[in-house]
């Protein structure tokens, strides 16, 4: 693969790495906020981490039309070798994508304000929804953005995403050189 693709894959892994530190700074200092603030954050911080990572390494694979909230949908081909570009990859990317972690990102993606999954009537990480026909809720006052156990889930999956393809990416760089 070209030095390119490899180039434009770190631009996305850089914000999705820092996206990762945000949302773990926010996670520190849950007791220093008003009660709510910090759970809808570092869920769409985690969520946002997540998308970028998966784009970064779609982007390393050639793929171009990544202008989506869903590129967990190419996860799937990608594991199967499908439009995997580099083979050594494969068992390494069953290791980071793991049940569990699948089912992190597509619980977070669907909550993902643009994504299919969401809508003004579902829970998301951003704006209120209705219930009803009504708006009567918000991701502040969602419960499951104040269960400490999802949060500390979501962070570290997402953090073992982003620091499992930014080593993939830099394997890749490396055999560049």
């Amino acid at each position: 693969m070209s030095a390119r693709l490899v180039r434009q894959s770190k631009i996305w892994l850089e914000q999705a790495a820092s996206d990762v530190r945000v949302a773990n700074d926010l996670f520190a200092r849950i007791g220093q906020l008003q009660d709510g603030d910090a759970g809808c954050h570092i869920a769409l911080l985690c969520a946002q981490a997540i998308e970028k990572g998966i784009k970064a390494y779609l982007v390393l694979n050639g793929r171009t039309n990544i202008a989506n909230h869903r590129p967990d949908k190419e996860l799937q081909p990608l594991l199967r070798g499908l439009i995997l570009q580099y083979p050594d990859h494969h068992s390494k990317l069953s290791q980071i994508f793991s049940p569990p972690i699948k089912a992190t990102v597509r619980n977070l993606l669907g909550m993902t304000p643009g994504s299919k999954e969401s809508g003004q009537h579902k829970p998301n990480t951003e704006y209120p929804w209705k219930q009803e026909g009504e708006w009567a809720a918000n991701p502040v006052s969602y419960t499951p953005f104040q269960d400490q156990a999802n949060l500390t889930n979501w962070l570290a999956h997402s953090k073992t995403i982003v620091i499992g393809l930014q080593k993939l990416i830099i394997s890749v760089d490396r055999s560049l050189v």
